[in-house]
């Protein structure tokens, strides 16, 4: 039988994430992962409400809003001076706004005006967030995101009885993917914090199994291959070298999947491949694409069973939607917003890790909608640079 010490991680974890009432610091950390959440959470019903979904719309800004203006006046006689070399990668998303700018003036059509106003809506909501990061003490907000993964695996387990209980549908509200991506998020937190590690590897094996069982292929193969990723990043301690090999590798493993004909990998894949196939024809079917994209997210596809869906794929859609060079900045903003060296694997790290992977097989995060992965994906682009700092607070 397993002993546990009064300060075992169990207990540990317990007071972090379910018993800080004492500390109204806590709290208010709590309050804030709270309202960040329920912006997330209004984004997944926002489609089940159509008839008010600008009103759902503008609450998920409020709420949001709210986190960083709480924030503000909670920690502000915490705040400490900052050095904008931290945020610097941000300027790769500037260039991309800055392209689709270009392209809507040389080819000024609804699509490319579409495209531009999509990425100002996004650089809207990454204004708000770089004022947020820049007003409020990194380090809380580090804590805040780290609750917000409790949170969502909580959210995600509940959805799972629920559609086993047959009382939801498992497509309802959330899709399967969705939920796959609700539950890894804190069990990577777990693996990476715990410091026994026969529980680590507990927590590991079991939520593996558990991710399997959610049906979510993506999120469970980013799982799966977290642990390998940190050993690597231990081992050759250059993170931003090993993200872009490791981003390279899966792009040209993209490629070859693409010249294959094969029904096995199309079921495997569950029709990705089919998908990648017609997005990157229509990429390099003429020059304009390749290098300004066609200015649609979504390709025009007349196949029944494909019709309406985006890539599944978060690079080709960038490539597709606005280009060549929209994506060299993307994966740009990606890797420089790691740290060039390395001695601890952080949590922000797993996670960071586990987007990227994410986005080999979803399309959800580059265009910034308040779901789950957009959200995790660029609050970790703001927070890992100082991530091993963290560790010392």
């Amino acid at each position: 039988m397993l002993r546990l010490r009064k300060d075992s991680d169990i207990i540990v974890l317990l007071g972090d994430f379910m018993l800080s009432i004492k500390s109204r610091k806590e709290i208010k950390l709590w309050i804030l992962s709270l309202l960040l959440f329920i912006a997330t959470f209004l984004r997944y019903i926002f489609n089940q409400f159509t008839e008010v979904k600008d009103v759902f719309h503008h609450l998920m800004f409020l709420f949001y809003i709210m986190v960083f203006l709480l924030g503000y006046m909670f920690f502000r006689s915490e705040r400490k001076a900052l050095k904008f070399s931290q945020f610097h990668h941000m300027f790769f998303f500037l260039a991309i706004v800055f392209l689709s700018f270009i392209a809507f003036i040389i080819y000024p059509n609804s699509e490319y005006n579409h495209m531009f106003t999509q990425y100002l809506d996004v650089l809207m909501w990454l204004s708000i967030t770089f004022w947020g990061f820049v007003s409020i003490p990194n380090n809380l907000l580090n804590q805040v995101i780290q609750k917000y993964y409790f949170i969502a695996f909580v959210t995600g387990t509940v959805f799972l009885i629920s559609t086993a209980s047959h009382r939801l549908g498992r497509n309802e509200i959330f899709n399967e993917n969705t939920i796959g991506l609700f539950l890894a998020p804190f069990l990577i937190y777990l693996c990476i914090t715990m410091k026994n590690h026969f529980l680590r590897v507990i927590v590991y094996l079991l939520g593996g199994i558990y991710l399997f069982y959610s049906n979510a292929m993506a999120s469970f193969v980013g799982f799966v291959l977290f642990p390998i990723f940190a050993f690597l990043l231990l081992r050759f301690k250059k993170s931003r070298m090993v993200y872009s090999l490791y981003i390279f590798v899966g792009l040209l493993v993209t490629l070859f999947v693409i010249t294959l004909n094969s029904h096995f990998l199309t079921e495997i894949l569950s029709n990705r491949n089919l998908l990648w196939k017609i997005y990157f024809k229509n990429i390099i079917s003429f020059w304009q694409t390749f290098l300004f994209g066609t200015g649609n997210w979504y390709a025009d596809i007349a196949d029944p069973l494909l019709k309406g869906l985006h890539a599944h794929h978060a690079f080709l859609n960038i490539v597709h939607f606005t280009g060549i060079f929209a994506l060299i900045f993307y994966l740009c903003l990606i890797i420089f917003s790691t740290r060039k060296q390395i001695k601890h694997f952080t949590v922000s790290d797993g996670i960071l890790f586990f987007i990227v992977t994410f986005q080999f097989a979803e399309s959800s995060v580059p265009l910034f909608n308040f779901m789950f992965p957009s959200m995790i994906f660029y609050w970790n682009l703001f927070l890992n640079k100082q991530s091993e700092d963290f560790l010392k607070s």
